[in-house]
């Protein structure tokens, strides 16, 4: 991943936080940009000193992070990001060559976009568990989205224990977040964003919660001797 990149959408994503919020000292923005895109408050403030304030820390940042940051930017995901990125690079070349390209290039889109629009529609919607793939008219137990391929792969719902990964070993990311049903219930999912079925942004998993709600085992009934 391009350091240059990730600094530049860093740099976006606390420019977006300053306007948003009213108070423009590192916690603020970082407990802004956390609420916002739930990636962790230790994660922001790392890249905040690193690429605000230039210090010299050996830390990049994780695929699942910038894919987040990008997300609160507006885009679906780091790759829609580049793709939107280079096609606005391109319009600022000079050059009738240039100009061709781009404006067949603008057709062939509005032409697949059409197709898709009108007919090939792809949406998805959710299980209960995870997403799957589904025709837009369909009619399903929960709402039917515009397929996202990255949510698709990643959004899954899950069981904990003790013995769950809960974060990356070597930059200790958080690999789970979490939705707080009720004081004594909580869900569990493998992807960060919004919870698939009322909206709310989950929060990455901590030390606390996994103390306080993560259950030492799990009893399913196949697991007994008849």
């Amino acid at each position: 991943m391009d350091e240059r990149r990730v600094k530049k959408i860093v740099n976006k994503v606390f420019a977006k936080a300053r306007k948003q919020s009213l108070n423009h000292t590192k916690n603020a923005l970082c407990n802004h940009v956390e609420v916002e895109c739930g990636v962790s408050g230790r994660t922001l403030d790392r890249l905040f000193l690193k690429y605000e304030k230039k210090e010299k820390i050996d830390y990049i940042p994780i695929e699942n992070t910038v894919d987040e940051l990008c997300r609160y930017l507006g885009y679906l995901s780091y790759a829609d990001y580049l793709g939107k990125t280079k096609m606005g690079e391109g319009f600022r070349i000079g050059g009738k060559t240039w100009k061709m390209l781009i404006g067949t290039s603008l057709i062939l889109i509005v032409v697949v976009l059409v197709y898709y629009q009108f007919f090939d529609q792809r949406c998805m919607t959710w299980t209960g568990n995870e997403y799957v793939k589904v025709a837009c008219s369909s009619s399903q137990s929960y709402e039917v989205v515009p397929l996202d391929r990255f949510r698709l792969q990643r959004m899954k719902k899950l069981e904990v224990d003790a013995a769950t990964p809960f974060f990356n070993e070597e930059t200790e990311e958080p690999l789970i977040w979490y939705y707080k049903v009720d004081d004594n219930t909580l869900e569990y999912f493998t992807d960060a964003g919004k919870h698939p079925v009322n909206g709310e942004t989950l929060k990455a998993i901590t030390p606390y919660i996994i103390e306080k709600y993560v259950p030492k085992h799990i009893y399913k009934s196949g697991s007994f001797i008849k």
